[in-house]
């Protein structure tokens, strides 16, 4: 299986915090949000709420590219772009894909943070 999380960003992390035990603290807000910003879209799509849906995307795809997520960075700046032009017949569809992209990106952070915790 290809890695979802993006290893030079990792690289990047681990010389910022000098201990590749940072993602004990940053993985559980992170695993917050990700809910958090899928249920935010979720509502906002049903809503037909422009603004939220560009909010919720905008939020996670900052945070998720700095810890490596690139691919649900991705999806949340499609989700972004989507919203901008009001285009409800693929958000759902592009709903779909950050929520299988993000439980991907989640799980692989939590296998490397169980691995580097017992290192």
């Amino acid at each position: 299986m290809n890695s979802v999380i993006d290893e030079d960003t990792l690289l990047v992390l681990d010389d910022l915090f000098g201990n590749p035990q940072y993602l004990s603290e940053l993985l559980p807000p992170f695993r917050s949000q990700v809910a958090s910003v899928q249920s935010g879209l979720e509502q906002a799509i049903h809503k037909l709420d422009l603004k939220a849906v560009i909010f919720h995307a905008h939020s996670l795809k900052s945070s998720s590219a700095q810890l490596g997520a690139l691919r649900v960075s991705g999806c949340c700046q499609l989700i972004e772009t989507l919203g901008y032009r009001a285009e409800w017949a693929d958000l759902d569809m592009a709903l779909g894909n950050l929520k299988a992209e993000a439980a991907r990106a989640v799980l692989e952070l939590s296998e490397l943070e169980v691995t580097r915790r017992a290192a």
